[in-house]
């Protein structure tokens, strides 16, 4: 199954024919930033301090665990 992700104007999720439809802001920000890293890691602090500055790196890093 592929999964494309179109960051050039609108975000555009698709993945096996379906297309997404909203997506929350934190969550499309996150998936444009990870495409743009063409498949380079990124780290989960470097994450955090992306998506979440205003708050202190322990929350940050919460918000971001697998659940």
């Amino acid at each position: 199954m592929t999964l494309s992700i179109s960051i050039l104007g609108p975000l555009v999720i698709e993945s096996g024919g379906f297309r997404f439809g909203k997506v929350p802001k934190k969550a499309r920000a996150l998936l444009a930033f990870l495409a743009a890293q063409m498949g380079q890691p990124v780290s989960r602090e470097r994450l955090a301090d992306l998506l979440c500055r205003t708050r202190g790196p322990s929350i940050s890093m919460r918000r971001l665990a697998y659940r």
